[in-house]
């Protein structure tokens, strides 16, 4: 079973753990390790801002993934990733849709923007397979979705 929480004060070492986890750094947009400090500053803003969003995975009980939403006048910025073992069941389109549905109950009407680098073909079709729409292709893919 799938469900989706709000992350809490106390997960900040577990998303440390994960966010230098070499599978998650090579998909992301910084490809460099994080200090632990750099992580806590990052980490307690975002739990402070009323323009983030960061929600956590279970999968069977088992913290998996982390999604995150980021608002900006042009929309919330998503990043979305689960732990290696979990990706390539479906699990991510469903966590999408979880977690979107829960940011739209906080940000109503907002538009999702992605933004995947160019050889990040499995996040790509993972987009698109939501419904995303390509905007614009730079060192990145930028991706709109408006509604689902």
């Amino acid at each position: 079973m799938l469900k989706i929480r709000k992350v809490e004060k106390e997960d900040c070492q577990l998303i440390f753990q994960w966010r230098n986890l070499p599978f998650i750094m090579n998909l992301g947009g910084l490809r460099k390790t994080v200090t632990l400090d750099e992580h806590t500053a990052w980490f307690h803003a975002g739990l402070k801002s009323n323009d983030r969003l960061l929600y956590i995975t279970v999968i069977d009980g088992e913290n998996s993934g982390l999604t995150r939403f980021d608002k900006s006048p042009e929309g919330a910025t998503v990043s979305i990733y689960l732990l290696e073992e979990f990706t390539g069941k479906g699990l991510g389109i469903e966590t999408f849709q979880q977690a979107y549905s829960r940011m739209l109950t906080e940000w109503p009407e907002t538009s999702v923007i992605a933004e995947v680098q160019l050889e990040n073909i499995y996040s790509q079709k993972f987009f698109q397979k939501l419904g995303f729409k390509t905007l614009a292709t730079d060192e990145l893919v930028h991706f709109r979705l408006e509604s689902i």
